[in-house]
């Protein structure tokens, strides 16, 4: 059966779970909005920066990439409160916890922060790639698509390196990786590729429909 659908803000964009909660990015009305999965009902709005986009939670605090303010918003997920908010590069879209460090990919300025999530202070800026999209760490690598160059960025997440440039087809615009794996929506092409997480080799491409651009997994 499908159930009732649940209001949120103007443009939601994003989403995340927790477990007990949902968090939703309203793009157009600068919130988050906080969902309890066993009620279906939102029990909290938070007003977050302008045009929130990527949004990533790491078992502690939500955060949230807003695209237009060029900052990210740090939530602690058992109040609903803001605690932080870090500037970061132009144009963030792409965000990823891993609950050492939080990852940005900035859209206009093809690079990507690392925020030091216990000091919510950025500690490293990595240039990738042309119009860096939604971005992927497993905690040994990040994994950045570039939908303006077509490729993918590793980046060793323990030293903030580049480690590998991986040609892809057009377009790839978001990534996530899942153990020894990492898919890479390519919406250029109507296809997802799947990579060797300890490679970057592509391991196959598997056609999909339509324009796919975005790609939550579940861990099989």
């Amino acid at each position: 059966a499908i159930t009732p659908a649940i209001p949120v803000g103007s443009g939601p964009r994003t989403i995340v779970s927790h477990g007990t909660h949902v968090w939703v990015s309203n793009h157009n009305t600068n919130t988050v909005s906080e969902i309890s999965i066993a009620t279906g009902l939102v029990v909290n709005t938070i007003t977050v920066g302008s045009n929130p986009w990527g949004i990533s939670y790491d078992g502690t605090h939500v955060w949230v990439a807003n695209e237009s303010s060029n900052n990210v918003t740090e939530i602690l997920a058992s109040t609903g409160a803001v605690v932080n908010t870090i500037t970061v590069g132009n144009t963030p879209i792409g965000i990823s916890a891993d609950g050492t460090d939080v990852w940005v990919g900035n859209y206009s300025d093809n690079t990507v922060s690392e925020i030091q999530a216990s000091s919510a202070t950025v500690i490293n800026t990595v240039p990738v790639g042309s119009q860096p999209g939604f971005l992927s760490s497993d905690g040994t690598y990040v994994w950045v698509p570039n939908g303006g160059t077509n490729t993918m960025t590793q980046i060793n997440a323990a030293t903030g390196v580049v480690v590998n440039t991986i040609t892809l087809g057009p377009t790839p615009n978001s990534a996530v990786s899942i153990g020894r794996k990492v898919w890479v929506a390519v919406a250029g092409n109507n296809s997802v590729s799947e990579l060797n997480a300890s490679t970057g080799a592509v391991i196959r491409s598997v056609p999909v429909c339509g324009y796919d651009y975005s790609l939550p997994a579940d861990g099989t």
